[in-house]
């Protein structure tokens, strides 16, 4: 592995050698998230959204129901991981991919 990591080094001494890319990077938006109380209370918000749909099997059911009556394709909703940095993102774009069935859930919600 050496050897391999050495000869390419030599050859293109222009690409440098970055260890745990990803490691980096949760890191750094994790920074980014600590110093920026408004894109923290977006991701809190966003995984209240899904553990309110996760934990309540009636409106959970609810909502699965109108996501096949839209037939919204990429399924539900996805949480949040503090070490995976990806799903945090995942969290924020499936609360805004559902936000119109969040609004005729709402009206079965409140109607209940």
């Amino acid at each position: 592995m050496q050897l391999a990591k050495r000869l390419i080094s030599e050859e293109y001494p222009k690409i440098l050698p970055v260890y745990y890319i990803a490691h980096h990077m949760q890191l750094i938006c994790t920074d980014i998230m600590k110093k920026n109380p408004f894109s923290n209370n977006i991701l809190i918000n966003c995984q209240k959204f899904v553990t309110y749909f996760t934990e309540s099997h009636q409106f959970g059911a609810t909502l699965h129901e109108e996501i096949k009556k839209e037939l919204i394709v990429g399924g539900g909703l996805k949480s949040s991981v503090k070490t995976r940095w990806s799903t945090t993102w995942d969290c924020c774009t499936s609360v805004l991919h559902l936000e119109t069935i969040f609004k005729n859930v709402s009206e079965i919600v409140v109607n209940f």
